[in-house]
């Protein structure tokens, strides 16, 4: 094998593995996993695995090969930095392969957790700190130990590193290490000071240090049941989609959703509550969603909230609509434009809108808020007559001075009257 095929199967390898992390990314703290994404992804990682190990025996016979032509441009340190980096990564591949066996697949998990293990540590004895892919070896050495429960090892590991020789990039993930090892040894004090600390950004802004925060806030949840924990975690997640954007507001929001105890445990937080039932909306989960709203209507009501009222009202009649219900979204939608009218005239609440379903995991949740009964293009996923629409096969057309009664969306025809304007629906 040439050097340039050996390095185009190296960038192959690299190419499916960076897919391989996209995907756990996109699939942790989901609700339920995809099968065959499941099947797919270890698929992948096989592979990936099979083309690291190819890649390292060409470079073992390459090296030793003193009549190779193509070795002449290669100092025998470019040839073993090679190896390292490949080495690494076949460790990176046996590590996230780890995150997708079943649970009835744990013996095949903690052997992959194993041997990633070992061939970090291997490859770690082989750095100099002053390298800049120890701090990568190390971190990922650290991770897997602490996915093997071995937290002391991965303690006595972590102790080694001097944060102040760190390259900055490395510093909040070191930290975040840190806070989930004294968290786990039961150093709770240590790991609040640390996610404190975090959070004042005293060691730099990152995502993942700050997921590595609202976890801990949800941990904390889950110990003492204390709504202030949970309050903490929603703004927390507020700050993380507000700072780095959707898709890390997703990620944020499904560990939220999915560590706050689902649709069973009895919540107090109103937002973590219409979170939860707009996560099932999402899914398609009608029954669910049905049962979710009526859960944060139930904490709506004790809050006293008239405007997430109306909202959760509007979107338990959406659901009615999907599933074929008419006469209750009938009942539903007709009584919602003057109860939003009333509260906008009092100036005490805006126009309910509905979570839209995005086709990746990483768009940010969005939320129609334009008024019910003036616009049409609220209820395009839940009117049979639009199901399956875009922006570009329909528009909605505001026409001046016509009156007439407002109708539930599965009655509308092709010109409908509301009480102010009317709308006309043509394709465009």
């Amino acid at each position: 094998m040439k050097l340039s095929k050996l390095l185009l199967e190296i960038q192959q390898a690299l190419k499916d593995l960076k897919q391989a992390r996209t995907l756990r990314e996109e699939d942790e703290w989901a609700a339920s996993r995809d099968p065959k994404t499941q099947v797919e992804t270890l698929n992948l990682l096989r592979s990936t695995r099979q083309r690291f190990e190819e890649a390292e025996k060409t470079m073992t016979r390459l090296m030793t090969d003193r009549n190779a032509r193509y070795l002449e441009s290669w100092s025998a340190e470019q040839w073993i930095a090679l190896q390292r980096n490949t080495r690494y990564h076949r460790a990176r591949s046996a590590f996230e392969r780890a995150y997708w066996y079943a649970d009835e697949d744990r013996l095949n998990r903690v052997e992959a957790l194993q041997s990633a293990s070992a061939t970090l540590q291997d490859v770690a004895g082989q750095l100099g700190t002053d390298e800049p892919l120890w701090w990568d070896v190390v971190l990922a050495q650290v991770r897997a130990l602490r996915q093997l429960q071995q937290d002391q090892e991965a303690w006595q590991l972590l102790r080694k590193i001097d944060l102040a020789t760190a390259p900055l990039k490395f510093r909040p993930w070191i930290v975040a290490e840190v806070m989930r090892l004294q968290n786990a040894l039961g150093e709770a004090t240590k790991a609040d000071q640390i996610a404190t600390a975090i959070l004042q950004g005293e060691f730099g802004q990152d995502p993942e240090a700050l997921l590595a925060v609202l976890e801990l806030m949800l941990d904390r949840f889950e110990e003492k049941h204390q709504e202030a924990f949970q309050t903490q975690a929603v703004a927390i997640a507020r700050e993380i989609e507000s700072r780095f954007g959707s898709y890390w507001g997703r990620r944020a929001n499904r560990m939220l959703v999915r560590r706050s105890g689902g649709g069973n445990a009895p919540l107090q937080n109103l937002e973590v509550s219409i979170r939860i039932a707009d996560e099932t909306f999402l899914k398609g989960e009608w029954k669910e969603a049905l049962t979710s709203y009526e859960r944060a209507l139930e904490v709506a009501q004790k809050a006293n909230d008239q405007r997430s009222q109306v909202i959760l009202w509007a979107r338990t009649a959406a659901i009615y609509q999907q599933t074929g219900e008419h006469e209750r979204a009938a009942r539903h939608f007709s009584r919602l434009p003057s109860s939003v009218k009333r509260k906008r005239k009092q100036g005490s609440l805006r126009s309910p809108g509905f979570p839209i379903s995005k086709q990746r995991a990483g768009d940010r949740q969005t939320f129609q808020t334009m008024p019910i009964a003036n616009h049409l293009r609220t209820f395009c996923n839940v009117t049979p007559i639009m199901r399956g629409s875009t922006r570009s096969d329909w528009q909605a057309q505001l026409l001046s001075g016509s009156k007439g009664v407002w109708k539930p969306p599965f009655l509308w025809p092709w010109r409908f009257h509301s009480k102010r304007k009317s709308l006309r629906l043509r394709p465009s």
